[in-house]
């Protein structure tokens, strides 16, 4: 499996954690193939799904479209359930827990795991590896929902605006005002901190150095995978918490893919070339929609200024 080159020049602790994570993630020459492309159509597939988030100006919901393919990232499906979603949040957060759990046993127990039962070992590997490259994304967008509260101006009768912000998944609650919110919120944070810095640790720690050129989507460091976990961070935040302001939401929505593409193009951070030109897929598909979108915004917002809607 290798030993780290560098280990001498890192924390005590955290030498320790990566001799006990190191032979979870080999980097073999010859990974599986298969797998892989499998992982990537998964991610092209969310990718796009994620592109097509629209909210209605008028309404203040997601389009009809929006709504039907969005059950694949799981956004509409936190939306729709309202407080029941918290339900779900639950079963992320066991899901998410339990593979932490294995893979701190599997480590702990390697030895006489690989040599016993190996199979529990490549279970280990599969289920991170889908956790980490195919569940993150859905996952996220299923967490935002619990903190997602938007807010509505209405009119009294002494003429008054008054402004009252509600949480997105259920109109009837005030934001942050339900336990049904408080308590999701709270098991969002956990989560979405432990996978921020778990595929902190692991693209930037066990993946840094890698000398087994060959295999597919390999790669010398994990710092463009790094950077791919903080850009689908911010591009999934703007989409659900900026969705109001069209010019931050389109800097990050169409930019950040453009940065990454252009980072695949110039830099080649995979080993091989079939490898950076099929990563750029995915993010030259996000870039398309949400450029198309937001030309679509402008032009509806361009309209409703010409010709004011009879409820206005």
């Amino acid at each position: 499996l290798g030993e780290r080159d560098v280990s001498d020049n890192i924390p005590k602790h955290l030498d320790i954690f990566f001799s006990l994570l190191f032979p979870l993630y080999p980097q073999k020459k010859k990974s599986n193939v298969a797998f892989q492309i499998i992982l990537w159509a998964l991610f092209c597939i969310i990718l796009f799904t994620l592109g097509l988030f629209r909210i209605d100006y008028g309404t203040e919901t997601q389009t009809a479209l929006s709504k039907a393919i969005n059950y694949v990232d799981l956004t509409s499906l936190g939306l729709s359930l309202g407080k029941n979603s918290m339900y779900v949040l639950i079963v992320v957060f066991a899901i998410v827990s339990g593979a932490f759990i294995l893979q701190v046993v599997s480590a702990v127990f390697y030895k006489q795991l690989i040599a016993q039962q190996p199979v529990v070992i490549k279970i280990t590997r599969g289920l991170m590896t889908i956790l980490l490259r195919g569940l993150f994304i859905p996952f996220v967008t299923k967490a935002i929902t619990s903190f997602n509260c938007n807010s509505e101006a209405t009119v009294n009768e002494a003429g008054q605006e008054i402004t009252q912000s509600y949480w997105t998944a259920d109109k009837s609650l005030g934001c942050f005002k339900s336990i049904f919110q408080i308590v999701s919120f709270i098991i969002v944070f956990i989560l979405l901190l432990f996978l921020f810095i778990y595929s902190a640790i692991v693209n930037l720690l066990i993946l840094t150095h890698n000398p087994k050129n060959g295999s597919f989507f390999s790669f010398p460091n994990g710092i463009f995978n790094r950077l791919q976990v903080i850009f689908i961070f911010k591009i999934i935040f703007s989409q659900r918490l900026l969705y109001g302001c069209q010019f931050w939401r389109g800097v990050i929505g169409v930019l950040v893919p453009g940065v990454l593409i252009l980072m695949l193009i110039i830099q080649n951070p995979y080993y091989s070339f079939w490898s950076n030109f099929i990563a750029t897929i995915p993010w030259i598909i996000l870039a398309s929609i949400r450029l198309s979108l937001e030309i679509e915004y402008s032009m509806e917002e361009a309209t409703d200024a010409i010709y004011p809607k009879l409820s206005s």
